[in-house]
């Protein structure tokens, strides 16, 4: 069958009646990889293709991701993709090793309150997904300042089973859907999803990829 599941179900997963299933592209992949599924297509949730994580710092610091030594990072929590995962891998990729002494860390186990925490002192720049920095408070917004973005994630990926037959038939379907009313209103139904589109396993999911290999 053609199942949703979402991060919290994700442990539940019987594949051997799951044919098809919709979720994060983290999680996604990491159960394709146990049982032998494959991405198929992007989900475009909320109407939004891909994001990203950003470096936040009050609007009159001037911190750079050059000169974090004895500097304190807010992250969200240790499962966060945006919060956290994403952002670290950035963060090694230019060479800072999170256990250093050099840079510290805490987290603020949401991320509504990773830019108040940064404001307060709590911590010298925090991270949020650029989603949710875009949903911030302006109050708040505006007294802080990106300094870096990391590269794109997908926002939610169509996994189906290898070897099932009629892949092929199920992703044309799943493409023309938005161009049909009640294929708009059955969208509606599947997380807040706006449409599907194809994907580039490469391009699109080289950072997932990053992601999985530092997690496992």
């Amino acid at each position: 069958g053609i199942v949703h599941i979402d991060a919290s179900e994700s442990h539940m997963i019987n594949h051997r009646h799951m044919d098809v299933f919709f979720d994060s592209p983290l999680i996604g992949m990491k159960v394709a990889e146990q049982i032998q599924m494959e991405p198929i297509l992007l989900s475009w949730k909320e109407g939004v293709r891909d994001y990203h994580s950003v470096f936040i710092v009050p609007i009159d610091s001037n911190i750079t991701l050059e000169n974090l030594d004895g500097k304190t990072i807010v992250f969200e929590d240790e499962e966060s993709t945006s919060g956290y995962l994403l952002p670290r891998t950035h963060l090694e990729n230019i060479f800072y090793n999170l256990k250093s002494y050099k840079l510290k860390y805490l987290f603020s186990e949401d991320d509504e309150n990773t830019p108040i925490w940064v404001l307060e002192g709590k911590g010298d720049l925090g991270v949020v997904s650029n989603l949710d920095f875009e949903d911030t408070p302006e109050n708040i917004k505006n007294k802080l300042k990106i300094i870096e973005s990391t590269n794109t994630i997908p926002r939610q990926l169509v996994i189906v089973k290898s070897e099932l037959e009629s892949k092929f038939e199920i992703k044309d379907i799943l493409l023309e859907m938005n161009n049909s009313e009640l294929g708009k209103e059955v969208l509606k139904k599947i997380s807040r999803t706006s449409q599907f589109s194809e994907i580039d396993k490469e391009k699109d999911l080289v950072e997932i990829r990053k992601l999985l290999e530092m997690i496992n």
